[in-house]
């Protein structure tokens, strides 16, 4: 889960940061992204903070095949692909659950606050 907030976290401060819409960005929805490392003692600081129960409680607003994905991808470190394989559906429709269970998850954690 630190992973993946971390990696919100990164994209929030370059959007508000007014960075150009050329820079270049590693899309974590890909099938073989990158895996990104937090830094030591996030994952602990993370679970006491706010932001970890706020981020929790946004998760469990969206319906679970959404969050299925979201968790399996980013939390667990499965690649689409797997997924789609367990799951018994295309990457495609892995990527979309994906998609669509960020835009859920962004709705849900701004109406937390």
């Amino acid at each position: 889960m630190s992973t993946w907030l971390y990696a919100i976290g990164r994209n929030e401060v370059r959007r508000q940061l007014g960075r150009h819409p050329g820079d270049s960005l590693v899309s974590l929805d890909a099938p073989n992204a990158p895996e990104l490392t937090a830094p030591d003692g996030l994952d602990e600081a993370l679970e006491r903070s706010e932001d970890g129960l706020r981020l929790r409680k946004a998760l469990r607003r969206i319906p679970a095949i959404y969050r299925r994905a979201l968790v399996d991808h980013f939390i667990r470190g499965q690649s689409v692909k797997r997924i789609g394989r367990r799951e018994r559906v295309p990457v495609g429709t892995v990527l979309s659950r994906i998609f669509k269970a960020k835009r859920l998850l962004r709705r849900s954690w701004e109406h937390a606050r």
